[in-house]
């Protein structure tokens, strides 16, 4: 694998109506408001003034794992990756694009320099890629 781009938020926070003060040491809700709620008006209100609190945390809860992380060359998705990402597919270097968009959902994408930064616009946001060289074509049939 020649490497795995993610987009790297620069801070990270929960937003939730519930106050952060009454989280025990593991983070679950302890205190008085219900925690049954219609996912719907309460869960829309980005506010504090509508009593909802923004708690920065060390990572997302939607971050994913690889289970190759010392192979794994992981950098933010910018206008420098997509830059070197061209340069090694003009050079025969990288050829296939996973594009996992959910843990446990990707799409493979062929690379070529035509198409690269039209892919660039159709990915998920926030979807994990990692970059796998061309396939081989000096197979033969058996």
């Amino acid at each position: 694998m020649w490497g795995t781009m993610r987009p790297v938020p620069t801070h990270v926070y929960r937003v939730t109506k519930y106050n952060p003060a009454d989280r025990d040491g593991h983070g679950h809700y302890t205190g008085p408001e219900d925690t049954v709620s219609d996912h719907g008006e309460v869960e829309a209100a980005r506010t504090r003034e509508l009593g909802l609190f923004p708690e920065r945390l060390d990572a997302s809860p939607y971050a994913f794992e690889t289970e190759e992380e010392d192979q794994a060359v992981e950098r933010p998705g910018d206008d420098d990756f997509w830059a070197d990402l061209h340069r090694t597919v003009t050079d025969g270097h990288a050829g296939i694009l996973e594009e996992t968009y959910l843990e446990g959902a990707s799409r493979w994408h062929h690379l070529s320099t035509d198409t690269l930064f039209s892919l660039r616009a159709a990915l998920a946001p926030r979807a994990r890629l990692a970059v796998w060289p061309p396939l081989s074509t000096d197979m033969t049939p058996s």
